[in-house]
């Protein structure tokens, strides 16, 4: 004969077997699941990265349609952002999706490093001077001239070509959307309480700035900041990927950020600033008045800057202006008079050279200044100034 509690011990063993096959029952199924999130997640990365290189590859003529992959759907999506473009895509299958922001460049083939119109006198040095890369110039000999006692020396490589008698012409294409929305900064919520924050799968956000002064904010990612009037941005401001809009703009010394900066009267960047990789200060004056974009001493830039839109009878009324030992890497271009010292490590192309001393201006002069379009880091990829194909590359990872 059973007795009772026996019977109820087997209930209990029961119970607790049916509880460890549930439980194990749960936790294969949970796995699966899991497995398969991951699994999806990682063909929907892969995808997603495959979408960036075929949109690279058509970015001279995109496709409306991207080949699916293996039940993956896919898009891309191309638009302005200043000189740069911001190349959105997207894969998904179901419910599940995958995006990524980058802000694309090209690659940088041709190895000019100074490009000066026909129209001048040739090409003059004084000081130390070196030209690394392919010249085009008035004249195929460039002359010294003695401006101090010390001694002159230049150090040049590269072929000598003769230039024509205008610049190669930069583009002219919407730089961004014209129908933004117009919000005070006061009306935008921070993140974390400190910063303000626009992702760029979002539309850009045109951020209207009445105070003649930019201080202690930090504003980050898809914003465009607009002032009908003169903007100083002092240094505890911190800007990353942001567009500035203003007539006229400065930044205070130890300034540190990347910005894109446009202005139609004057840009001032003061001593010890970095503006880092992608920027870019850009000046369009078609007016007669002047302009000047001044780069303050122990200066870097990692992008390009660019004075544009006079006519030639007015390129004396717009000037470019580098101070000692600021280092530019990246373009120049200038349809003014250049004054150059420090570094490019990239291509200069001006309508004039001229070398500034206390006492007299020196026209068609390069002094003490150095342009090696070979000092390009690897990872750098140039500003689509010019309207050309070329290889595509991925220049910032937004998100």
């Amino acid at each position: 004969m059973i007795k009772a509690h026996s019977l109820l011990y087997a209930i209990y063993i029961c119970l607790i077997i049916s509880l460890l096959c549930g439980a194990l029952l749960y936790m294969s199924n949970l796995y699966n699941n899991l497995n398969l999130y991951y699994t999806t997640h990682e063909e929907l990365y892969i995808s997603n990265q495959s979408v960036v290189n075929y949109a690279l590859g058509h970015l001279d003529n995109p496709q409306d349609t991207v080949p699916d992959n293996g039940g993956i759907k896919s898009a891309y999506s191309i638009r302005p952002y200043g000189f740069l473009k911001v190349l959105k895509a997207e894969s998904y299958i179901y419910n599940d999706t995958v995006i990524s922001a980058h802000f694309v460049g090209q690659y940088q083939e041709d190895k000019t490093c100074l490009y000066y119109p026909s129209f001048n006198f040739p090409l003059t040095y004084s000081g130390k001077v070196i030209l690394n890369g392919k010249k085009y110039l008035p004249s195929t000999f460039i002359e010294p001239v003695f401006l101090s006692s010390e001694p002159n020396s230049i150090d040049s490589s590269g072929e000598i070509v003769a230039s024509e008698k205008t610049l190669p012409q930069i583009n002219e294409f919407n730089m961004w959307q014209n129908d933004l929305k117009t919000v005070a900064l006061s009306s935008l919520q921070k993140v974390n309480d400190s910063v303000y924050f626009n992702s760029f799968l979002n539309e850009t956000i045109n951020i209207s700035i009445t105070s003649t002064t930019l201080s202690n904010v930090i504003i980050k990612g898809n914003f465009m900041l607009k002032s009908a009037d003169s903007l100083y941005i002092k240094n505890n401001t911190v800007l990353n990927d942001v567009i500035v809009v203003a007539p006229k703009i400065a930044f205070e010394d130890n300034f540190n950020g990347s910005v894109q900066a446009f202005a139609t009267k004057s840009i001032y960047v003061g001593k010890e600033v970095t503006l880092n990789y992608p920027s870019v200060l850009s000046l369009k004056n078609n007016t007669q008045q002047k302009s000047k974009i001044t780069v303050g001493e122990n200066t870097r830039i990692e992008g390009g800057v660019i004075l544009y839109g006079n006519t030639f009878p007015d390129i004396e009324n717009n000037i470019i202006e580098t101070g000692k030992n600021c280092l530019i890497i990246g373009d120049v271009y200038c349809t003014g008079v250049l004054v150059f010292k420090g570094k490019v490590n990239g291509t200069v192309y001006t309508n004039r050279l001229m070398h500034a001393t206390p006492t007299a201006n020196y026209q068609n002069c390069l002094a003490d200044g150095a342009i090696d379009a070979f000092g390009r880091p690897d990872y750098f990829l140039s500003l689509s100034l010019f309207n050309q194909s070329g290889k595509y590359g991925l220049l910032k990872k937004l998100l």
